[in-house]
């Protein structure tokens, strides 16, 4: 994952939200055009909060090409910086770029299936389907093909009886809720521990999650429970 020196945390929340502030930026960089240096650096900036790869990779890549010269020092930094992270998490293994799952997942869509009673077992909870096994494993590039093909990002874990597996996680959950509390358990944890206990796989897979998360929510997820 990328050593990003970008404190997000620092920056102060806009009045409506993130996605709100990332709706107006978008409309506000499209009036003004592309030689709107500052514009763009706005909308990069809602796409780094919210964490979306493509979209960040691509408009820094379109900014930093056509308006480098244009560019005060910090806002050269920033922008790749943040095209930077962008391309880290980019370079992630993902099933999205597998062409079997792919193929997979089309032959669902065209047959009609329910995506959200497909059965897709995660290695500790059985009764996953596909978004919330890839919520899980923290492909959120995966996970985001799913939602776009129609599955419900709040629906709850199958019953036990539906997919024929002992080990379930509890079926009021959703993706949401199961990736928050595995967060928040390892989140008591000191960060310099436990990177050093963890293999890379393990935090690699926990920042996925993260991005699953934030995806979520950006997306309009329950976060009442």
């Amino acid at each position: 994952m990328s050593s990003t020196i970008i404190d997000d945390n620092a920056i102060p929340t806009p009045p409506y939200g993130w996605i709100v502030e990332l709706k107006e930026a978008k409309e506000a960089a499209k009036k003004a055009g592309e030689s709107d240096i500052l514009a763009q650096f706005r909308v990069a900036r809602a796409y780094h909060i919210l964490r979306q790869w493509q979209n960040l990779r691509d408009i820094c890549n379109n900014a930093l090409s056509a308006q480098e010269k244009k560019l005060e020092k910090h806002q050269l930094i920033l922008l790749k910086q943040y095209q930077k992270d962008a391309e880290n998490v980019l370079l992630i293994r993902s099933r999205a770029d597998s062409y079997s799952q792919k193929i997979q997942l089309k032959k669902l869509i065209k047959e009609d299936c329910n995506l959200d009673k497909v059965i897709c077992p995660h290695e500790i909870f059985k009764n996953s389907n596909l978004l919330q096994n890839a919520a899980l494993e923290g492909d959120i590039r995966f996970m985001e093909q799913i939602v776009a093909a129609g599955a419900a990002i709040d629906y709850p874990f199958l019953k036990s009886s539906q997919c024929g597996q002992p080990i379930v996680a509890p079926t009021d959950s959703t993706a949401l809720v199961m990736i928050c509390a595995g967060l928040a358990l390892y989140g008591k944890l000191d960060c310099k521990t436990f990177r050093s206990m963890m293999p890379n796989e393990v935090c690699r897979q926990l920042q996925g999650q993260l991005d699953c998360a934030v995806q979520l929510v950006s997306l309009g997820a329950d976060v009442s429970t």
